[in-house]
């Protein structure tokens, strides 16, 4: 604001020395020459002069008024991201007596608890197992015997298999340890463009390296924890393991200047609408499974095969 202000000055001035000419010019001209306004460039420069101070207030005002809506828009907005609607209204009343902000027409004053507004942002959170048979359809496994029982491995439904998996191209992680030779994995079909973009942001930000190793994505298993009933996120392709022999299941996750952390990893994940194992219960630092459910996030409407 100062700057304009200045330049605003030097127009006044400049105004103010043209008018002192124009009088003596006008006090030393004959009475009986006639001179137009309009071929006068004093007069022209004169009537510039002052069509631009006029624009300058004008503008100052503008910007004056401009940023005041801003700050009060702002300030209203961060009141209300208490996630309390007591607490909200109690910091807009403080706002307003405070004088920060501005409340004309009383909107703030007459507010009660349940016309109360909240900008609070809702934590991400996971899909539940039922919304992601909704979301991604059912494998409908069945559960081999033998050494694959144990490890809860299972045979997928073949019909599922073809309607939802597809082979995802990542040419960025060629040559991360564990990465197929082919750049080529298995991925569920809705959750493929979102790891697409996530790994290719990891890669223009130069952080691949901080993927030590890629632990797999696509396997039909079920969580043989809870009794081999509950089918793991990775059973329907929206899940990657990475870096899991330095984030080890129910240890807190190493941070970001440790090896193998993934910590700066976890915002751009999240970003493209994974969910970061790390914030589990029983954390696990190298795990992220897309879908979630948030005020900005969520996933496409079911495609399952029947």
């Amino acid at each position: 604001m100062l700057p304009h202000r200045t330049s605003i000055r030097l127009e006044l001035r400049r105004f103010g020395a043209e008018l002192s000419h124009l009088r003596a010019e006008f006090t030393n001209k004959p009475k009986t020459e006639t001179t137009s306004i309009l071929s006068n460039p004093t007069w022209l420069a004169v009537v510039g002069a002052v069509a631009s101070v006029a624009t300058g207030f004008w503008q100052l005002h503008a910007n004056r008024q401009l940023e005041r809506e801003k700050l009060r828009s702002t300030l209203i907005q961060e009141a209300s991201k208490s996630g309390s609607p007591e607490t909200t209204l109690k910091n807009l009343k403080f706002l307003v007596k405070a004088g920060l902000v501005d409340d004309e027409k009383g909107a703030i004053a007459a507010l009660q608890l349940d016309d109360v507004p909240s900008f609070a942002l809702l934590p991400a959170t996971p899909l539940t197992r039922a919304e992601m048979l909704d979301n991604f359809g059912d494998p409908k496994l069945v559960r081999k015997q033998g050494d694959g029982d144990r490890a809860g491995i299972a045979v997928p439904d073949e019909a599922w298999m073809k309607a939802n998996l597809i082979d995802v191209d990542l040419p960025e992680l060629i040559g991360v340890p564990g990465f197929p030779e082919s750049g080529k994995i298995k991925f569920h079909r809705k959750a493929a463009p979102h790891l697409q973009a996530a790994i290719a942001e990891i890669h223009q930000k130069g952080l691949i390296r901080k993927i030590r190793y890629f632990d797999g994505a696509w396997v039909p298993r079920t969580i043989h924890a809870a009794g081999g009933g509950i089918y793991s996120t990775h059973a329907f392709g929206i899940a990657l393991d990475i870096n899991s022999r330095w984030n080890p299941l129910g240890r807190p996750p190493p941070p970001a200047d440790q090896d193998g952390s993934t910590a700066e990893l976890v915002p751009i994940f999240e970003s493209h609408g994974f969910y970061w194992g790390g914030r589990f219960r029983m954390s696990e630092g190298g795990h992220f499974q897309y879908g979630v459910k948030s005020s900005t996030l969520k996933v496409a409407a079911s495609a399952a095969a029947g």
